[in-house]
């Protein structure tokens, strides 16, 4: 009888160990996909943002020939970029805040 508990604990023992064995490595994997995917949105969001500053460069350089001043076009665009930033503004948790948190816990629950 004392062998039978012995042996109970001591696969139980056992049982606990792999599954804090796994916790860990489960732990891990979600963390290092979260990661990537991080790095990911960041190279991403450089490029977008370089690729918008170069075609805003063109195209404020090319509103300003038209309109006859070069400072035309950059007023007119950042008008434009400011017009576009108040409305993120007004919308941030519907468009921005609610997604981006949704799609984190939908990661690191997967």
């Amino acid at each position: 009888m004392f062998t039978q508990i012995k042996t109970l604990f001591g696969d139980s023992k056992e049982y606990y160990a792999s599954e804090l064995e796994l916790a860990k490595l489960k732990l891990v994997d979600k963390s290092s996909r979260q990661i990537s995917l991080s790095a990911f949105l960041i190279i991403l969001y450089i490029l977008g943002l370089l690729c918008i500053g170069l075609l805003s460069l063109g195209i404020a350089i090319r509103l300003g020939e038209r309109l006859g001043e070069y400072y035309y076009g950059f007023f007119i665009l950042g008008g434009f970029y400011f017009i576009l930033l108040l409305i993120f503004n007004l919308n941030r948790k519907k468009w921005i805040k609610k997604p981006v948190s949704d799609a984190i816990i939908r990661n690191l629950l997967k």
